[in-house]
């Protein structure tokens, strides 16, 4: 029986490395609700970091926590961006005229510096 348990334990768990990385990047890339996205992939890439140190220096059970901080921190921050894109999307589709000048209002300021637009 404990041959059983220590084969379960041959390999680490998932780290979600990947899926903090992309949680951060979406994250960055969206600034949605000030950045709170952003820092919940690094923080998800922190845990995730921590993953293989842990399984291969004993502590199993940190490993396993670890892993499912950072898959929930990555979780969280990609709805953040999820809801935060579709809150934008509702507002845009119900209020176009507030993106229209918003855009005038960047149109005239890059003149004003002597950006060109075109």
């Amino acid at each position: 029986m404990e041959n059983n348990q220590i084969s379960n334990y041959e390999v680490p768990p998932q780290n979600f490395m990947t899926l903090s990385i992309i949680a951060t990047i979406l994250g960055c890339c969206t600034c949605s609700l000030y950045g709170i996205s952003f820092i919940l992939g690094i923080v998800g890439i922190y845990f995730a970091s921590q993953v293989n140190t842990r399984f291969y220096s004993g502590d199993i059970d940190g490993a396993e926590k670890n892993a499912n901080y950072a898959k929930i921190f990555s979780l969280v921050s990609i709805g953040i961006v999820v809801l935060s894109l579709s809150y934008a999307a509702y507002v845009y589709l119900k209020h176009p005229e507030i993106y229209i000048e918003q855009r005038e209002m960047i149109e005239e300021m890059m003149k004003q510096y002597g950006i060109e637009t075109e």
